[in-house]
């Protein structure tokens, strides 16, 4: 015979089961299904993931890494949402409540994100859904960064910017022909994670000294982790996708003749104050045979800046106005640093003037 109280944690853990079982069926009912779009006869799959509510941020094109294992494929295959996003759900989440719709196009055969035919491909869903929004984004992880990269910079007319996760810009020298002034006004965005063996940060942070001495709104981020989308939690993506909103300050005006450069350090400086430093790993360097410029910079003390934030110092760092005609050849520029109300100049490397690696 069953007691009362048998009786009542029977009937809780029925009430308990049956309220999983609705719940999981109703995610089942609900689950994303892939869209098809059709490219020189070939289908491909895609899953367009709308975010709830009227007022949209924007749409974010988001393109999977991992792109060898689709080469050569001979049937299409449609992996979860999750499987795209490598287990990192935070991702959609957080685009959703920032009130972005995200596409995840499948990488198939030829129509991937480092072929031709993958810019194709990302060609024809913003013909098909590019006219609905204000603000597109592309963005993508590892191969898909790569991709990302490459397509921005291709024709950044089509995009406001972009999020570049682990990526590798150096992918058959390519880098070497980007027009990092062709980035500016565009939200660009570098993430890497310190224990990427894959792809070192270091290879996404000589192209970003570049860009942000162009753009004021080039940022890094960099977080611990391996070569791994996960590494990236709620708060770092939340705060990616914030950068990618309204301008943080309104840079100084520009003078006849000159255009405005941003200050190159390597770190976090949103709003002109520098928050975070992240050292360029001489061994790194060595190990690729990048120039001794690149990993021995010398134009600014890292010890001591590192010091300075450890103490809790406010260091804000003001653009400089240069010469347009001598962009490319004038070897340092001066910047105001301002550190607690102390006034100091700091003579940075011009990287647009140095030869990439």
């Amino acid at each position: 015979m069953i007691s009362s109280m048998n009786k009542s944690c029977v009937f809780a853990n029925r009430a308990v089961f049956l309220t999983v079982l609705i719940a999981f069926l109703s995610v089942q009912s609900s689950a994303a299904v892939p869209d098809t779009i059709i490219i020189d006869k070939t289908p491909l799959l895609y899953y367009h993931l709308p975010a709830a509510g009227i007022g949209k941020s924007g749409l974010i094109i988001y393109m999977h890494g991992g792109v060898s294992r689709f080469k050569d494929q001979e049937k299409l295959i449609s992996p979860e949402p999750g499987a795209l996003l490598e287990g990192n759900m935070e991702f959609l989440s957080v685009a959703h409540s920032e009130g972005y719709d995200v596409l995840l196009p499948i990488a198939y055969n030829q129509y991937n994100w480092l072929e031709h035919g993958g810019e194709q491909f990302i060609d024809e869903l913003l013909k098909k859904y590019g006219k609905n929004y204000g603000q597109i984004y592309i963005a993508g992880f590892s191969d898909g960064a790569t991709g990302a990269y490459r397509f921005f910079y291709n024709a950044p007319e089509k995009y406001d910017g972009v999020v570049v996760f682990n990526g590798y810009p150096q992918l058959q020298n390519y880098y070497k022909n980007v027009r990092h002034i062709s980035g500016i006004e565009k939200k660009i965005i570098y993430a890497s994670t310190r224990s990427d063996k894959v792809i070192p940060y270091e290879f996404l942070l000589v192209e970003f000294r570049r860009q942000q001495m162009l753009n004021w709104q080039t940022y890094f981020i960099l977080r611990d982790g391996s070569h791994s989308f996960t590494a990236y939690k709620k708060e770092d993506l939340e705060l990616t996708l914030q950068l990618l909103k309204s301008p943080e300050f309104e840079p100084l005006g520009t003078r006849s003749g000159y255009i405005l450069i941003y200050p190159p350090i390597d770190g976090f400086i949103p709003d002109r104050v520098l928050k975070e430093l992240y050292p360029f790993r001489k061994k790194t360097g060595k190990k690729y045979a990048m120039s001794s410029t690149e990993y021995q910079r010398g134009d600014y003390d890292e010890k001591e800046y590192s010091k300075l934030l450890s103490e809790g110092k406010t260091i804000r760092i003001r653009e400089a106005h240069v010469d347009t005609s001598k962009l490319y050849s004038t070897p340092f520029i001066e910047f105001m640093a301002v550190i607690d109300g102390e006034k100091r100049m700091m003579k940075l490397r011009n990287w647009l003037s140095v030869k990439t690696w």
